[in-house]
């Protein structure tokens, strides 16, 4: 499955790539193989990755913007980012100063 997901992936980058007229020495695939298949060897090694994928789209669904499935896929992410960081000391940084409403 997770094979499946990262060729499409490979491909669609691909053929970004094609239509956009950006011409690269190498193609797109071979550029990124060390990469693709070191993503793929974590993959097929631990399904964390792939259990947490499945929860926020088979029991929090679709998030749309405003919407209390947002609100619940925000909560739930944060308390899995605490859950992972126990203990250790995370920097806070801003991107922008800016403000963003959905």
């Amino acid at each position: 499955m997770m094979r499946y997901v990262l060729g499409l992936f490979l491909t669609a980058c691909a053929l970004l790539a094609s239509c956009s007229g950006l011409s690269a020495a190498e193609p797109l695939y071979q550029t990124y193989r060390a990469t693709a298949d070191k993503l793929i060897g974590a993959a097929l090694e631990d399904t964390g990755g792939y259990e947490k994928l499945a929860f926020l789209c088979d029991r929090i669904g679709n998030r749309l913007c405003g919407s209390s499935a947002l609100d619940r896929a925000i909560q739930w992410a944060a308390a899995q980012m605490k859950k992972y960081a126990a203990g250790r000391v995370l920097p806070s940084w801003s991107r922008f100063s800016g403000s963003f409403t959905c």
